[in-house]
């Protein structure tokens, strides 16, 4: 049955029997705004009919009048959207979770016997947030709280519940697990975030109801307890940084990157010079400290436990490097639940501090992990050694935490190598383009003279006593290698996506053994032994006296030393022994424009040919992609959001969506019904690798919405919203509204 319940949206099915109880039940009907006397009079007032009777488990979420918290991001994440069955979130504003708390208010007294809680559906999604960790559920009832710790996943939670009968009940988020890149790279958000909570159990019988009542005639509701605490919270705050807080310089740009590297660098320390330190694990707290963490771009006073040492010593935040010294936070201060103070590195002398907690803190009977009763202050640890990280040397390969030798060729060289960039970036798109026309229907088949260019060499290395050709890597396989050097690229000519010093593209795969690889990468072509190259050939000199010409020069290959899956991925620059293209047109030679010497009967299609060969932009044209070269941020066009009423059952809503100056990787849609939520779709390029879905750089594509009217009558308002995000993060988003009458 938890198996069953763990399949994500079955939960919100779940309306059947799960268990049968043997208990007496009358159902009544009580106000949200009836007094606490009325609600006795009417129960008093009800006859109890003591025949047994069979009670059916429920789902409890539409008896919920509504609900509070903390704080919201905006109007959409409110948190009744916890219990709306739909895939909308409660998501706070930007606090990472800290002191978060929802309060449920049910229109009747109901009997919870358990919880379904349930993270961001989406994987992407839930990646970027935050997720609750250990949670503490309450009641009005003084005596009843109990802690959860709650795993970081996104499928379903079961939560079995204290047996417990209320009208309120509060659920806080005592530690929370931190947000994470996506897999393709984009960032974190600040926001805590959670899709649903779904609540399981009975309507309470009368005699139940009865004692609720009486038990909260004289007991401040959770709700304004947090108030109270709210309150107090923000007095301690004040007090804290008005008068403990002190003042240090910022991190340098050096400190900050090498201090950010460590966090993942190193898993161990040493604290006075004999305890050694290491990651927390399991349920953690948060603790104020003395100074704005160093780590954090805006004021942040509030950090969450991060490891732990010998003796009993806890660290709040993570280590961090200034004036040539690694710190920590280490806990010097808590208080118990009656506000007493002990000095956590000799409990003989007095706290270090001179702060009390306010009675509004110790009298709303928070959990001791709230931030407050976690005092810290920087210490200096010992054994971090400074992280060395390729990622270190871009943009500045000369930079002080670069421990990389960096050996560029020299600007006039360079420009040889401008005609490789070219050529294969218009090969890629070539590639990249026909792929989604195909996919669409736009074009029959792969073209010939595509295949003859993926299937003949662009030059040969020599490896050893073996030669090796070297072919065009397929841009629908991965593009990236973690290569351990920097690329010999002039620092000068680093400008925007033109940047090949640290890890650059894949450009080609070098075999001894194949000479038809087809579209696919040796790999999978049953190549055992193959190299790879990244970024275009470098020209290094020797030209020669006899005869000196670039071609005649000194050539190399750079990328991994050993062959693919077999070994170290340090730098390693190939000899270069035979060019098979060339810029200049020669006999013997491809390139670009010897292709399109032999005219428009070179190629299978004459849009391949105009976009391949055309030296201008047409001003409009029809074609599924279009050059943009000014553009530098994505933008979306609708091409037919009327403003007029559409009769039609169905309407296709097209649009364009036109890449800046990096390739598209993500995709958001979602259409709302007045106001309501009717459907929603993601795509992103790491998990939805379809041919031609994400326009490449500078191109255009159209796609549609088919927006259904078909079962709905009268007039009736569709709200479509389409954003997009491209690999450099920009991003942009657009919104139609469309008039749907259907009698």
């Amino acid at each position: 049955m938890i198996d069953y319940l763990k399949k994500q949206r079955a939960l919100t099915l779940v309306v059947s029997v799960l268990a049968v109880y043997s208990l007496i039940s009358i159902a009544y009907q009580v106000g949200l705004s009836t007094k606490a006397k009325e609600i006795e009079q009417e129960i008093l007032a009800t006859p109890i009919n003591e025949t047994e009777e069979k009670k059916v488990l429920i789902k409890l979420n539409k008896y919920i009048s509504h609900c509070s918290t903390r704080s919201q991001f905006g109007e959409g994440y409110s948190c009744s959207n916890l219990y709306d069955d739909e895939f909308l979130s409660w998501q706070d504003n930007g606090e990472n979770c800290k002191d978060g708390y929802i309060i449920f208010t049910f229109a009747e007294p109901v009997e919870i016997k358990f919880i379904v809680f349930e993270n961001l559906e989406q994987d992407s999604d839930f990646m970027r947030n935050w997720k609750a960790r250990e949670i503490l559920y309450s009641t009005p009832d003084p005596d009843y709280s109990y802690t959860f710790e709650l795993e970081n996943t996104n499928t379903a939670q079961w939560i079995t519940v204290e047996e417990v009968v209320t009208t309120e009940f509060t659920i806080q988020i005592l530690s929370a697990y931190p947000s994470e890149p996506s897999k393709d790279g984009r960032e974190g958000f600040p926001e805590c975030a959670i899709q649903e909570i779904e609540f399981f159990g009975y309507l309470a019988n009368p005699s139940q109801a009865l004692d609720l009542v009486n038990s909260l005639k004289d007991t401040k509701t959770q709700e304004q307890k947090n108030k109270e605490m709210e309150i107090g919270a923000e007095m301690f705050r004040n007090n804290w940084i008005n008068n403990i807080v002190k003042t240090y310089p910022p991190l340098t740009n050096y400190e900050s990157r090498i201090s950010s590297a460590a966090i993942e660098w190193n898993t161990t320390f040493i604290i006075d010079n004999e305890f050694q330190c290491s990651r927390k694990s399991g349920m953690v707290y948060s603790g104020f400290i003395n100074e704005d963490y160093p780590l954090t771009p805006s004021f942040d006073i509030s950090e969450q436990q991060s490891y732990t040492c010998e003796d009993g010593i806890n660290i709040i935040g993570k280590p961090f490097l200034q004036d040539e010294q690694w710190w920590v936070f280490r806990e010097v201060q808590s208080y118990n639940q009656e506000g007493n103070c002990f000095n956590k590195i000799d409990i003989n002398e007095p706290c270090p501090f001179d702060i009390e907690l306010p009675k509004e803190i110790l009298e709303g009977n928070y959990s001791l992990t709230m931030p407050y009763f976690h005092l810290a202050e920087r210490y200096p640890v010992q054994g971090i050694e400074n992280p060395s990280y390729v990622w270190f040397c871009d943009p500045d390969p000369y930079a002080r935490e670069c421990q990389y030798d960096y050996n560029p060729t020299t600007i006039s060289l360079w420009e040889y190598s401008k005609f490789w960039i070219s050529t294969w970036k218009t090969i890629s798109q070539w590639d990249y383009q026909t792929r989604w026309d195909i996919a669409h229907s736009l074009k029959e088949e792969y073209p010939q003279e595509l295949i003859e260019i993926f299937n003949s060499p662009a030059f040969s290395i020599r490896v050893d006593d073996l030669i090796y050709d070297c072919y065009v890597h397929p841009i629908h396989n991965s593009n990236h290698f973690p290569t351990d050097g920097i690329y010999p690229q002039p620092l000068e000519t680093v400008v925007g996506r033109n940047n090949f010093l640290v890890f650059p593209t894949l450009y080609w795969d070098c075999v001894d053994d194949i000479k038809d690889l087809g579209f696919e990468s040796p790999s999978q072509t049953g190549a055992e032994i193959f190299y790879q190259g990244q970024g275009p050939p470098v020209l290094r000199g020797d030209l020669g006296n006899v005869d000196p010409k670039p071609i005649n020069g000194s050539w190399v290959m750079w990328g991994p030393e050993a062959p693919y899956k077999n070994g170290s991925y340090a730098a390693f620059e190939f000899e270069i022994v035979e060019f098979y293209w060339w810029y200049e047109y020669e006999d013997g030679f491809f390139s670009i424009d010897e292709l399109c010497e032999g005219g428009r009967d070179t190629f299978t299609y004459e849009e391949d040919y105009q976009t391949i060969c055309s030296s201008e932009t047409p001003e409009e044209t029809t074609s599924t992609s279009v050059t943009s070269p000014t553009q530098t941020e994505p933008s979306i066009v609708f091409i037919n959001c009327v403003d007029t009423e559409i009769t039609e059952d169905t309407y296709e809503l097209t649009y364009d969506v036109i890449a800046g100056n990096e390739d598209m990787n993500y995709f958001f849609v979602s259409t709302y019904k007045n106001g309501e939520y009717v459907s929603r779709a993601y795509f992103d390029k790491e998990t939805n690798p379809g041919v031609g879905l994400f326009p490449l750089a500078n191109t255009t594509h159209q796609y549609g919405s088919i927006v259904d009217n078909s079962d709905s009558t009268g007039t009736n308002s569709y709200e479509i919203t389409i954003s997009v995000m491209d690999e450099g993060v920009g991003e942009a988003t657009e919104q139609c509204t469309l008039l749907m009458t259907n009698e």
